[in-house]
């Protein structure tokens, strides 16, 4: 096919973020341009391909990187409402509304997790399920709005003890493939890398980038909504609320969105082809080495110079400034990830674990699961239990480093013997959690905490065991004494009745 373009370029270059010429049509403001110069190319053929052209620019592809997104924030709760607990029954596999996860444990093999769907009311909002809105930047430059659905979750972790339940507020973020609610998309609907961390970033965000129902920025905003959610939960306002506790769950591949004609159903079709391609799926390792696509006002997509590792540390650290980020520190992070197959890893790291997965891990699927978000945690994020487990061992940590100094010499070696059992122990039966369990154990820094109380604490008890003792001396001393002067006085007694 042969055919002659024309192109006219009525603009400037501006040089922004790593130093690459942009267009001025990717900058939000256009001051008064003229007519530079032409340019004529001829072209015999149309290819997309990813060759560098002169200047370090990248040739323009229709191919795009399709995201399903599942991501929680876990608030741990310091009590919970009666009549919001949900009573463990013979039923619960059966019920839509109760997932229980498997727990695998050699320590505590009563124990269970479940995560069931909050069902109330409050007297501003109920506590339920809503849309909230948010800024981000899809290409990393130009502003949309996005529209996702906040769903709260209860989470319950019983260690199989008697007061030992923790439960857990889940904030449930889904994002399947593409953003609103349409049956025809265009490229600028779907997820991109930029939206997946801007999205992460907004949960922290006060003020005008803060998470809000009104997508100006004029209704309730998400910590308001949050307060509104506890204060019915727990029973008491709360000073301060948190949402440091994350987990992220990535699935991804690289389709031609326009191939398909943006309908929703062509493209999961041809995500569950690629997905379930055991035979001739890429290494993860490839993903990560490739280099993050900038989507285009048009929908097609140039390459830039970064590659997704950066994406994977702005995931880690809400950090969207992620494109400049130093790539010896984000390789740092990045290869200490876990992983025991190919097309999948998990990195942890600031009270955050990222999953991500090019395909389905299993060499030979039995049942191949169309891959659309329907609600199953299982599917959407593995890694719930291991996060539950890792906020049990941090507050113990955190509530013995409070309590020590109310504690006997005893009670201080039962609990670090108790604790000790969660970091250094065989948690679970299965060889590959517990070298995972391991990894998020190192990352999350729960070793070091307990090293740093142990420094506090060890001296104490010590001093608390040669207090003990030298009392026990003194009382000694003392029954010596005293049975010295009875045996005195009875020989004394005796002598003078002989």
């Amino acid at each position: 096919m042969r055919f002659d373009v024309v192109l006219a370029l009525y603009q400037r270059c501006s040089f922004r973020l790593a130093g690459q010429c942009e267009g001025l049509y990717t900058v939000e403001r256009v001051t008064g341009l003229a007519p530079r110069f032409h340019v004529y190319i001829h072209i015999t053929e149309y290819k997309h391909s990813h060759k560098r052209k002169p200047g370090g620019m990248m040739v323009i592809s229709m191919a795009q990187n399709v995201y399903m997104l599942s991501m929680a924030f876990l608030v741990p709760l310091r009590r919970l409402k009666a009549k919001y607990v949900c009573p463990q029954t013979k039923e619960d596999k059966n019920d839509d509304k109760v997932t229980a996860l498997d727990t695998p444990f050699v320590l505590y093999p009563n124990a269970s997790c479940r995560c069931w769907v909050i069902e109330g009311s409050a007297d501003i909002h109920p506590v339920t399920s809503n849309v909230f809105f948010f800024r981000s930047c899809y290409n990393g430059v130009d502003t949309v709005v996005r529209e996702i659905t906040v769903t709260p979750l209860l989470m319950e972790l019983n260690l199989g003890k008697k007061c030992c339940n923790q439960y857990f507020l889940v904030l449930k973020v889904s994002v399947d493939k593409v953003f609103g609610k349409k049956t025809q998309y265009s490229s600028l609907d779907f997820c991109t890398e930029f939206d997946i961390v801007n999205l992460k970033k907004a949960f922290f965000e006060r003020g005008r980038n803060e998470l809000c129902m009104n997508e100006y920025g004029f209704g309730t905003h998400l910590y308001d909504w949050l307060r509104i959610i506890l204060l019915e939960l727990e029973g008491q306002k709360r000073r301060t609320i948190q949402l440091s506790y994350t987990v992220i769950d990535v699935s991804t591949q690289r389709i031609d969105v326009t191939a398909t004609q943006n309908t929703l159903a062509a493209i999961n079709g041809e995500f569950m082809t690629q997905y379930y391609q055991n035979h001739n799926q890429s290494p993860i390792d490839d993903y990560l080495r490739q280099n993050i696509g900038l989507l285009q006002r048009n929908g097609l997509v140039q390459e830039s110079s970064v590659p997704n590792t950066h994406f994977i540390y702005g995931m880690l650290y809400a950090n969207d400034n992620f494109m400049m980020a130093d790539r010896n520190a984000v390789e740092r992070i990045v290869n200490m990830a876990y992983t025991n197959n190919k097309v999948e890893k998990y990195l942890a790291d600031d009270e955050t674990i990222v999953h991500i997965k090019m395909g389905s891990p299993y060499y030979c699927s039995l049942e191949h699961h169309e891959r659309v978000l329907t609600g199953n945690l299982k599917r959407e994020l593995p890694t719930l239990l291991d996060i539950g487990m890792l906020i049990v061992i941090k507050l113990r940590l955190q509530r013995f480093k409070l309590r020590h100094r109310h504690l006997s010499a005893q009670e201080i070696e039962n609990s670090f013997g108790e604790i000790s059992d969660f970091l250094y122990g065989k948690l679970f039966n299965l060889t590959e959690m517990d070298m995972r369990m391991d990894y998020f154990v190192e990352q999350f820094r729960l070793h070091r905490m307990f090293n740093e109380i142990r420094e506090v604490v060890i001296p104490r008890k010590n001093s608390m065991e040669i207090a003990f003792l030298h009392n026990m001396n003194i009382w000694v001393l003392l029954v010596g004494v005293l049975t010295l002067l009875v045996t005195i006085i009875s020989l004394f007694v005796t002598l003078l009745n002989d």
